[in-house]
Protein backbone atom coordinates (compact mmCIF):
# COMPACT_ATOMS: atom_id res chain seq x y z
CA UNK A 1 0.00 0.00 0.00
CA UNK A 2 1.41 3.39 -1.05
CA UNK A 3 1.99 6.03 1.59
CA UNK A 4 -0.57 8.80 1.79
CA UNK A 5 2.00 11.39 0.68
CA UNK A 6 2.63 9.47 -2.56
CA UNK A 7 -1.08 9.20 -3.25
CA UNK A 8 -1.62 12.89 -2.59
CA UNK A 9 1.33 13.80 -4.79
CA UNK A 10 -0.06 11.73 -7.67
CA UNK A 11 -3.48 13.36 -7.29
CA UNK A 12 -1.88 16.80 -7.22
CA UNK A 13 0.12 16.01 -10.36
CA UNK A 14 -3.04 14.82 -12.15
CA UNK A 15 -4.89 17.97 -11.10
CA UNK A 16 -2.05 20.14 -12.44
CA UNK A 17 -2.18 18.31 -15.77
CA UNK A 18 -5.96 18.76 -16.01
CA UNK A 19 -5.73 22.49 -15.24
CA UNK A 20 -2.91 22.96 -17.72
CA UNK A 21 -4.90 21.19 -20.45
CA UNK A 22 -8.03 23.21 -19.66
CA UNK A 23 -6.09 26.46 -19.92
CA UNK A 24 -4.41 25.39 -23.15
CA UNK A 25 -7.71 24.31 -24.70
CA UNK A 26 -9.50 27.48 -23.65
CA UNK A 27 -12.09 25.44 -21.73
CA UNK A 28 -11.35 27.27 -18.51
CA UNK A 29 -12.15 30.66 -20.03
CA UNK A 30 -15.35 29.31 -21.58
CA UNK A 31 -16.49 27.73 -18.31
CA UNK A 32 -15.72 30.95 -16.41
CA UNK A 33 -17.81 32.93 -18.89
CA UNK A 34 -20.68 30.44 -18.60
CA UNK A 35 -20.52 30.64 -14.80
CA UNK A 36 -20.56 34.44 -14.93
CA UNK A 37 -23.58 34.46 -17.24
CA UNK A 38 -25.44 31.96 -15.05
CA UNK A 39 -24.69 34.03 -11.94
CA UNK A 40 -25.95 37.21 -13.63
CA UNK A 41 -29.12 35.43 -14.74
CA UNK A 42 -29.75 34.13 -11.22
CA UNK A 43 -29.16 37.59 -9.70
CA UNK A 44 -31.60 39.16 -12.16
CA UNK A 45 -34.18 36.46 -11.47
CA UNK A 46 -33.85 36.66 -7.67
CA UNK A 47 -32.49 40.13 -6.79
CA UNK A 48 -33.67 40.24 -3.17
CA UNK A 49 -32.39 36.73 -2.40
CA UNK A 50 -29.07 37.59 -4.07
CA UNK A 51 -28.73 40.77 -2.01
CA UNK A 52 -29.45 38.92 1.23
CA UNK A 53 -27.04 36.10 0.33
CA UNK A 54 -24.31 38.60 -0.59
CA UNK A 55 -24.78 40.51 2.65
CA UNK A 56 -24.70 37.30 4.70
CA UNK A 57 -21.55 36.07 2.96
CA UNK A 58 -19.91 39.48 3.43
CA UNK A 59 -20.84 39.48 7.11
CA UNK A 60 -19.40 36.04 7.74
CA UNK A 61 -16.23 36.75 5.77
CA UNK A 62 -15.83 39.99 7.70
CA UNK A 63 -16.18 38.11 10.98
CA UNK A 64 -13.81 35.41 9.81
CA UNK A 65 -11.04 37.78 8.76
CA UNK A 66 -11.48 40.55 11.33
CA UNK A 67 -9.00 40.97 14.11
CA UNK A 68 -10.57 40.91 17.52
CA UNK A 69 -9.57 43.61 20.02
CA UNK A 70 -9.46 40.89 22.67
CA UNK A 71 -6.50 39.22 20.87
CA UNK A 72 -4.14 42.13 21.72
Amino acid sequence: MAPISDTLQRQLDLAKIKVRRAVEDGDLELKALELKEKAEETIRKYPIHSLIAGAAIGFFLGKLFSVSEDDD
